[in-house]
């Protein structure tokens, strides 16, 4: 693993993380987690350094998600811009989350999953659909990998079943455009505004298509929940700049070709085990396992008991710590731990918060972790934290 640090700002508290287990696939997180008096210039020397550091050692962008205030939408996708021309020569897509940072308005920070192209082999373009830069597709001599950016589709009412079922359907479209199945998703990461009003219309939607087009049985017919095989996934209630209404964004990978080690599976773990247990279509985690590394996809994941139901209501403290409880869990369960963690996203329910999850993480020597902290609302009232990220070690 490597990490740098900008040598001359000062008013960055936590450093860049760039991590890599294989010399691969690497994850590089900028997080701002206090307020500065210009952060727009903090931004973009951040891209700077980051994708300057990038284009030096071959690595291309396959996945970037910013998180910050809608009303910093324009000012950002500016200076991005003006990045990615001067080290990439060429328009690379990605996804604005509408989570603002623990200060109030501003940018939370930058989470980037790219790929080194010349140690892997293989090649990464653009996609698109309908005439719009949607996505990037990696192509090497083992398998197809797909991630969609920022998918929605607000042709219905907001906040309806049908908009979300709509949804799911275009994803499918272009996952079929571009030779892929939805059965080949191993990951999704859904930004619902106004969760709360929203997310029975979501479940009942993301339901229906799965059922229909069988990714999953009917509970009804179900005799093993911790075998069927879902996305991992996170949903959780940031605004959405581009529209209304949810948006997505989706990974997925097919293997191209024949007798190709790469296995893809679902651990639930033993503390939570699997949400479709009380209706709720994702796994808790998805691992990606290869010759050279093996990755862990956590979903999102918060103080949940194996009933679905939200323990320590009303402490934050205690929420907190039984998160991670059910995280080291599950990462034990696929024998990893938590020097393992790559990058991840830290979502609370109210930024008074932040400072109980900064104590808990120095009492248990965790205060390193590759996370962004940002703002957004949990699917439920009661839950006020959770966490996703992805884990990887080194093949065995």
């Amino acid at each position: 693993m490597k990490s740098i640090q900008f040598k001359d700002m000062e008013s960055l508290e936590k450093e860049i993380q760039i991590n890599s287990v294989d010399g691969i696939e690497y994850f590089i997180t900028v997080s701002f987690q206090k307020q500065t008096e210009n952060q727009e210039d903090l931004v973009n020397r951040a891209y700077q350094v980051v994708y300057e550091y990038m284009n030096q050692n071959h690595i291309e962008i396959f996945h970037e998600r910013v998180f910050g205030s809608v009303s910093c939408f324009d000012k950002h996708n500016k200076i991005r811009k003006d990045s990615v021309r001067k080290f990439f020569n060429e328009e690379v897509p990605f996804s604005y989350i509408g989570a603002p940072p623990i200060w109030g308005e501003g940018i939370a920070g930058v989470i980037i999953h790219g790929i080194h192209l010349k140690n892997s082999g293989g090649r990464l373009t653009n996609v698109a659909y309908e005439g719009q830069i949607c996505g990037r597709l990696y192509e090497s001599s083992t398998d197809r990998r797909l991630m969609l950016n920022a998918i929605y589709c607000d042709e219905y009412e907001k906040k309806s079943s049908e908009q979300v079922y709509a949804t799911f359907q275009k994803i499918d479209r272009i996952l079929r455009t571009f030779g892929f199945q939805y059965k080949e998703v191993l990951r999704t990461w859904i930004y619902i505004p106004e969760i709360l009003d929203y997310y029975a219309a979501f479940n009942k939607a993301r339901n229906q298509f799965f059922e229909e087009w069988n990714i999953l049985p009917r509970l009804d017919e179900i005799n093993d929940f911790e075998r069927i095989f879902m996305p991992a996934s996170t949903g959780v209630g940031c605004e959405n700049p581009y529209s209304n209404v949810a948006f997505f964004d989706v990974y997925a990978i097919s293997k191209s070709v024949r007798g190709s080690e790469l296995k893809i599976y679902n651990e639930t773990g033993s503390e939570q085990r699997s949400a479709y247990r009380y209706g709720s279509a994702f796994s808790r985690s998805i691992i990606v396992s290869a010759q050279q590394a093996q990755y862990l996809f956590l979903s999102g994941t918060a103080s949940i008991d194996a009933q679905g139901e939200t323990i320590h209501v009303g402490n934050i403290y205690n929420q907190i710590h039984e998160t991670f409880n059910v995280i080291s869990t599950l990462i034990q369960d696929a024998n990893m731990d938590m020097q393992c963690w790559m990058e991840g996203v830290v979502f609370f329910k109210n930024p008074a918060y932040v400072q109980e999850y900064l104590d808990a993480i120095k009492q248990n020597e965790r205060a390193a972790l590759p996370v962004i902290l940002c703002v957004a609302d949990i699917c439920r009232d009661d839950l006020l934290f959770e966490i996703d990220g992805v884990f990887a070690k080194k093949g065995e």
